[in-house]
């Protein structure tokens, strides 16, 4: 049986509903500050760029050109001023072609954890410090290796929710499920240029958002990118 309620005891609960720390009730969330990534046509697909205070997840195979797009995020926010993290699993990076894609080697923080729960515990312990623009976490191919527990990923993006960095996960699939706020899958093709004896001109990165919560109306789209130019560079690069 429902208890009754007097309008004196019905004003104080709405009143303490409103209070500043309680229950907010009918109050939109604040629009999502972004993090550009230097690419315009993925910028202008995004809304600007990537979510800050949320989890994306940038997935695709072997020279999909993920790192490519991980790169010129890293590049564009330390040519900004912020201070970046690359918590890197694999130990991929090369730090002579980081710096040639532009990436300010003094913002950027540089970790390679020797497992891949100590990757995932640093991530968290960045987010708690602050401090950072942008944080990536290249998983590379670990999560086949060894399954990732559930309640990582909650954890991942509530941490992220308390700061103000754009959080990345590289990978080659989707891990974070609906706690990803983005997911971004790339695939890639050769780009060949000539006539009758064609000559290899990069490779075409072909992005698609495949999901996100931060724009109802939105459906998943496709973006082009511009073909990476050189060999040298895709073969330090593409991963």
């Amino acid at each position: 049986m429902l208890a009754s309620t007097s309008p004196s005891d019905a004003r104080r609960l709405l009143a303490a509903l409103t209070l500043p720390g309680t229950v907010r009730v009918g109050v939109a969330d604040p629009p999502v500050r972004r993090l550009a990534t230097g690419l315009p046509r993925l910028d202008a697909a995004l809304d600007g760029g990537l979510p800050r205070g949320r989890l994306t997840e940038l997935t695709g195979p072997v020279t999909s050109g993920k790192t490519s797009v991980l790169l010129a995020c890293l590049a564009a926010a330390t040519q900004r001023g912020e201070v970046t993290a690359l918590i890197d699993l694999p130990d991929c990076l090369h730090p002579a072609t980081a710096h040639a894609s532009g990436i300010e080697l003094t913002r950027l923080l540089w970790v390679r954890p020797p497992s891949l729960p100590a990757a995932l515990r640093c991530t968290e312990l960045l987010l708690e410090a602050g401090g950072f623009g942008f944080i990536a976490v290249d998983i590379g191919a670990a999560s086949h290796h060894r399954p990732l527990r559930a309640p990582v990923w909650p954890r991942l993006a509530q941490a992220a929710r308390r700061s103000d960095a754009a959080l990345a996960i590289v990978a080659d699939h989707r891990l974070a499920g609906s706690f990803a706020a983005l997911s971004l899958t790339l695939t890639a093709r050769s780009h060949w240029s000539g006539g009758a004896w064609p000559l290899f001109d990069g490779m075409q990165l072909h992005l698609t958002v495949a999901r996100t919560k931060l724009n109802a109306t939105r459906s998943a789209e496709s973006v082009q990118l511009k073909a990476v130019p050189t060999v040298s560079f895709l073969l330090s690069a593409l991963a």
